[in-house]
């Protein structure tokens, strides 16, 4: 049994075994060799006139298992226009074998090996969804949010009958769009809303709080706690079920 597999069976267990954790701990950087800087959103080229550009990291604190990343592919030539929206394994990738800014920076690298889980063409924003059938693991899409804009909708199994949510009915407190920005030529991910639940306090307050993706501990019973990541290495707590 590969270690995919058995995240997606972790998520159908019937209750959680909760451990005392902290959002810095899931950004724990004790682990051999150097820790490189967070890496930047970088469009890696395709074949025909098309780059591929990384915009959202879920990437579980687990060894042996593999992150999942989503990425953008855009025209070479005019990167605003957005083709598709395709989603990825980082196969042995996770926060637990190397830090979450390696994962990152291997999220970007031509290097790392990948199995692809589906793409969605741009034509069916807003009414389409890439989705992780196996014990109905993720649900994701995208629907245009304005100029330059694309708002995420996920969801993503935690428990035997719990999910994790973005947008939709959760848009209110957890708000994550795909920008443009015309000046790097390049799509990133910034919260809107984004409560924290420690705190009670919408991190995200006045929009565009920068975000690289989520990390989350797996336990032998599932996902108790989630958090939201920026490039400065900071964490927002957006669910925790202890």
């Amino acid at each position: 049994m590969n270690r995919s597999t058995s995240l997606i069976m972790t998520l159908m267990t019937l209750s959680f075994c909760v451990t005392s954790a902290r959002a810095a701990e899931l950004f724990d950087t004790s682990v051999e060799g150097p820790t490189p800087a967070p890496a930047k959103t970088v469009a890696h080229s395709e074949a025909g006139g098309v780059d591929k550009q990384s915009v959202f990291l879920m990437c579980p604190k687990q060894k042996g298992y593999s992150a999942w990343s989503l990425y953008l592919n855009v025209d070479r030539n005019n990167p605003e226009k957005v083709l598709s929206l395709g989603l990825e394994e980082l196969q042995g990738k996770n926060a637990q074998d190397m830090t979450y800014d390696a994962v990152v920076a291997a999220q970007s690298d031509a290097k790392t090996k990948r199995k692809n889980l589906g793409t969605l063409d741009a034509a069916k924003f807003g009414s389409g969804t890439i989705n992780v059938t196996d014990s109905d693991a993720l649900h994701v899409s995208v629907a245009p949010a304005g100029k330059d804009a694309l708002r995420l909708n996920l969801s993503m199994r935690v428990s035997f009958d719990g999910r994790f949510t973005v947008g939709g009915k959760e848009q209110s407190s957890k708000d994550i769009l795909f920008k443009y920005d015309a000046a790097k030529k390049s799509w990133s991910a910034v919260a809107d809303h984004l409560k924290d639940m420690t705190s009670g306090v919408d991190a995200a307050s006045g929009g565009n709080l920068a975000l690289t993706g989520i990390v989350f501990p797996v336990t032998g019973t599932g996902i108790y706690r989630v958090v939201a990541a920026t490039p400065d290495g900071d964490g927002v707590v957006v669910m925790d079920r202890e």
